[in-house]
C-alpha cells in the first residue's frame, strides 16, 4: 500500500493534484523546479530540483523512502517508470511491443471482434495476406505503447516498403494486415481496472488522407446514434474483459464494418496523450489526470461529468519545408468557440511529411468547446484558415 508519493511536476502547476493525492492519505512530495509556488498550502512538501535528471530523481526517492512515484507530465514518464521499476515500485508500464491485437485474435471469444486479418513476421509473410486480403489494404505496428504506425498499400510492390516502415527495428514486434478501413474511426479510450475496462467516452477521429493515416482530428461526443453507442461501447467492454489484468490507460479505436463496429488497434500506457485529457475536460468537465491518480493509489475514479459540451481538436498541417513566418495565431484565438491554440513551431524549424502523432505534435492545434457539434466544428475551419504557416522547400 503507498504511503508517500513523489508527484514529479516540473513547473509547479498541479497544485490541484497535490490536493487529491493528499486527500488519498498518500503524504504527498512535489518535485519541480519551479520556486514560486503560491497555490500549495504553506506546509505543503515541496523539492525544489534545478536538473529533474534520472540521477537526481532516483536520490531524491531513495533519500526519501517514499513508496511510489508519479507525474501528470509526458515528458518525465519514461523517467518515472524506469525509477519504479529499479525501486520495484506499483507502476503501469508494460513491454510497448507486447501484440495485445495478436492475442486476442487467437482467442475464440472475442476473436470475430478483431479487425485485422493477419499478423505477419516477415515481407513474404505480408504480401501473401495482401494478395489475399487484395488491395489497398493497411499495414501496422503491434506496439501498444504509442498510436501505431500504419501504412497504405495500393499497390503489391510497396509491400516491402511499408513492411520495413512501420516494424521499425525491433525484431519481436508484430505486424498486421486488412483491409483498409473507409468508414468513420472511432477512439474509446478507458481504464482497465481488474478484470474490467471502463469506457470513458466514444470519440469520433478524423484521420490524414496521406498514406500513413494519421490522427488528425478529435471530437466529442462520436457522431453515433444511440443503437451505434451502445454497439461500440459493447464491444470495447467484452475485449476489455480479455486485456491483462492491472493497465491503467487502454485506448481502443474501432472502425464500423459490415458486421458492426470492430477494433481496429489497442494502446495501453501509463497516461493518455495530454490533448485527448484536455478534449474530455473542455466536453464533459472530466478530471483524467485525477483519476489517473486514484487508480495510480488503489481507488477507482470518481470523476463525472460535470456538464455536457462538444469539444474538437484538429492539428495543423502546414506544407513540409523550412518555416518562413508563422502568423494569424491572435486572430484564430478571438473566433468564437476557440478555447486554446497550441503552437510549436517557429521560424527556422523545418516541418516534414506527417508520417506519426510524434511529428503532428511538434506542429500545433487547435481547441474548440462550444454547445454543439456543428459550432465547434465550424469554429475550427474558421480558427484553421485564420493561421498561415509559410514554408519553403528545403530544396530550395
Amino acid at each position: 500500500m503507498l504511503k508517500q508519493l513523489v508527484i514529479v511536476d516540473p513547473h509547479g502547476i498541479r497544485c490541484d493534484l497535490y490536493e487529491t493525492a493528499e486527500g488519498l492519505g498518500l503524504s504527498p512530495c512535489i518535485v519541480t523546479q519551479n520556486d514560486h509556488l503560491g497555490m500549495l498550502p504553506p506546509d505543503a512538501d515541496v523539492s525544489i530540483c534545478t536538473e529533474l535528471t534520472p540521477e537526481n530523481l532516483m536520490a531524491l526517492v531513495q533519500k526519501r523512502q517514499v513508496s511510489g512515484i508519479w507525474t501528470p507530465d509526458p515528458k518525465y514518464r519514461s523517467v518515472v517508470r524506469e525509477i519504479a521499476e529499479k525501486m520495484l515500485f506499483p507502476h503501469w508500464a508494460i513491454p510497448p511491443y507486447q501484440s495485445f491485437l495478436k492475442t486476442l485474435k487467437e482467442n475464440p471469444a472475442v476473436a470475430d471482434l478483431i479487425h485485422p486479418e493477419h499478423f505477419v513476421s516477415s515481407v513474404e509473410e505480408a504480401e501473401k495476406a495482401v494478395n489475399t486480403l487484395g488491395i489497398p489494404v493497411y499495414i501496422q505496428s503491434m506496439q501498444s505503447g504509442n498510436y501505431p504506425k500504419r501504412m497504405e498499400v495500393d499497390n503489391v510492390s510497396d509491400v516491402s516498403l511499408a513492411f520495413n516502415k512501420v516494424k521499425g527495428s525491433n525484431d519481436s514486434s508484430s505486424v498486421s494486415v486488412a483491409k483498409l478501413p473507409k468508414s468513420e474511426v472511432y477512439w474509446a479510450p478507458g481504464f482497465k481496472i481488474g478484470r474490467e475496462f471502463k469506457p470513458i467516452e466514444i470519440i469520433s477521429v478524423t484521420l490524414s488522407n496521406n498514406m500513413y493515416r494519421v490522427p488528425i482530428r478529435y471530437l466529442v461526443p462520436a457522431e453515433l446514434n444511440g443503437a451505434d453507442y451502445t454497439n461500440v461501447v459493447d464491444v470495447v467492454r467484452k475485449v476489455g474483459l480479455h486485456l491483462p489484468h492491472g493497465v491503467a490507460a487502454i485506448t481502443m479505436e474501432l472502425i464500423y464494418t459490415d458486421n458492426g463496429p470492430r477494433v481496429m488497434s489497442i494502446r495501453s500506457a501509463y497516461d493518455f496523450e495530454p490533448v485527448l485529457k484536455k478534449l474530455l475536460n473542455r466536453g464533459y468537465g472530466l478530471e483524467i489526470d485525477h483519476d489517473l491518480l486514484r487508480i495510480f493509489a488503489g481507488h477507482p475514479p470518481e470523476s463525472t461529468p460535470c456538464w455536457e459540451m462538444a469539444s474538437a481538436a484538429q492539428w495543423l498541417q502546414p506544407s513540409s519545408g523550412i518555416v518562413q513566418s508563422v502568423q494569424g495565431i491572435d486572430a484564430a484565438q478571438s473566433v468564437k468557440g476557440i478555447r486554446e491554440v497550441g503552437l510549436s513551431l517557429e521560424p527556422g524549424d523545418t516541418v516534414s511529411h506527417i508520417e506519426d502523432t510524434e511529428q503532428r505534435d511538434r506542429i500545433g492545434y487547435i481547441l474548440s468547446q462550444a454547445a454543439s457539434t456543428e459550432t465547434v466544428l465550424g469554429a475550427i475551419q474558421i480558427a484553421s484558415g485564420c493561421i498561415h504557416i509559410e514554408t519553403k522547400p528545403v530544396l530550395d
